[in-house]
């Protein structure tokens, strides 16, 4: 199994994978303080911002192929033998 995770045909899947897994938790949790701080406005209003957020997460995975690639500032992990 480890060697499978490690195989180059599977990296830039799995970087891809990652990478939507983050930026989708990252809207998700924008969108949870949205409707936090509108807990007083009307239910359609937290409905708008939880179908905002979800259809989000729909649409990135297609649009991580059109937009830049996000980049780390750390320095490339070395690749062992």
């Amino acid at each position: 199994m480890d060697d499978l995770l490690r195989s180059p045909e599977l990296a830039p899947w799995l970087g891809m994978a990652l990478g939507t897994a983050a930026k989708g938790s990252i809207l998700l949790a924008l969108a949870w303080v949205a409707a936090r701080l509108l807990a007083r406005a009307s239910a359609a209003a937290r409905h708008l911002v939880w179908t905002a957020g979800v259809a989000g997460l729909l649409l990135l995975p297609g649009l991580g192929f059109l937009t830049p690639a996000w980049r780390s500032a750390r320095s490339p992990v070395q690749q062992g033998p």
